[in-house]
């Protein structure tokens, strides 16, 4: 159980407040970002969320002016960052998943607050406030707003619940529990419009979205007897279409969907050899092992990694990985 009484009263002394997450954002992090956003502002206090990297378009609607995107050459948003005491970090624990921003922010001597649900690697700032159990960030946002009496007004359930259906795939995923079942029908009772958050998310892709899946589908591949499904999007790919890193956003539960895989993996290279994977697993398949073993972490059937290294590279050594962690279960 989180000790949210350990920052009330930096929250109750400070006036301004920065939120950040990891780099590229989804849902999670933006729901939780702009709620907690929501809620300092409500008591009379400054905040602002700053992140880095391209969102998913379909999360567009959460924004209304909410979210400030960093640029590492500029003067402006360096001058900008240090002018925080305290440093909110929600939905990571790692600083080596928060890009050019989170290293810059590591320098900055502010206060530091993480509130996650992941498995830390270990001590990330002054307060790590991390509960494995959650099902996702927002629903320890939600606690620490229920906490402080604050008012869950209908914006504040909104990014609630989007970050929570966001993190738990619309309560099918093994992390979902009744606790966050029984959050979410309490934040439509205060508000949500649940079918109007499930169209704006899951039935709001755009064309550059589906052909993005076009191409990625040509890189299909099966391993392991068709237990392991992977596919892989290439830096240049996404370049053709100017799609956002997270229009794959989803990409990995698809293969995961095919019946008898037990472990999916995602391949997406970015700029500067460095590939970004995310892992899927089911039929009790822990692949958080996997992603630790190059630098990553997550959930048991859910988890993902920043790996330096050339695409092909990559993915041969993960897969390999892979198919240790197959024959040893």
């Amino acid at each position: 159980m989180i000790h949210w009484d350990s920052i009330k009263p930096i929250i109750k002394k400070e006036k301004r407040f920065l939120i950040t997450s990891h780099v590229c954002p989804e849902g999670d992090a933006l729901g939780s970002a702009v709620a907690l956003k929501l809620f300092l502002q409500q008591i009379k206090k400054e905040a602002h969320v700053i992140t880095e990297g391209k969102y998913a378009s379909q999360l567009n609607f959460m924004n209304k002016g909410h979210f400030r995107s960093f640029r590492s050459d500029s003067p402006e948003d360096q001058k900008f960052i240090e002018s925080f005491k305290v440093l909110f970090v929600v939905d990571v624990s790692d600083w080596g998943h928060m890009g050019v921003l989170g290293e810059h922010l590591r320098k900055i001597p502010s206060t530091k607050i993480c509130i996650d649900h992941h498995p830390p690697k270990g001590p990330f700032g002054d307060y790590d406030l991390i509960d494995r159990t959650a099902s996702a960030t927002g629903q320890l946002i939600y606690q620490m707003i229920r906490h402080f009496k604050g008012k869950i007004t209908p914006e504040i359930a909104t990014a609630l619940y989007t970050s929570i259906i966001t993190d738990t795939g619309q309560f099918a995923f093994p992390n979902t529990t009744s606790d966050v079942i029984q959050i979410a029908a309490e934040l439509v009772k205060m508000g949500v419009d649940h079918y109007d958050v499930y169209q704006k998310v899951y039935e709001n892709n755009n064309w550059t979205k589906l052909k993005l899946m076009e191409k990625a589908l040509k890189s299909l591949q099966a391993d392991a007897n068709n237990q392991i499904a992977w596919m892989k999007i290439t830096d240049q790919m996404y370049q053709e279409l100017g799609a956002p890193f997270d229009d794959a956003e989803g990409f990995v539960d698809q293969l995961r969907a095919i019946h008898g895989v037990k472990i999916a993996i995602l391949f997406r290279e970015l700029p500067n050899h460095q590939v970004r994977i995310n892992i899927r697993s089911k039929e009790g398949i822990n692949v958080s092992d996997l992603a630790k073993r190059f630098g990553g972490g997550g959930h048991p059937n859910a988890s993902g990694a920043l790996i330096n290294g050339k695409l092909d590279d990559v993915v041969h050594d993960v897969v390999e990985g892979a198919k240790q962690i197959l024959n040893s279960h």
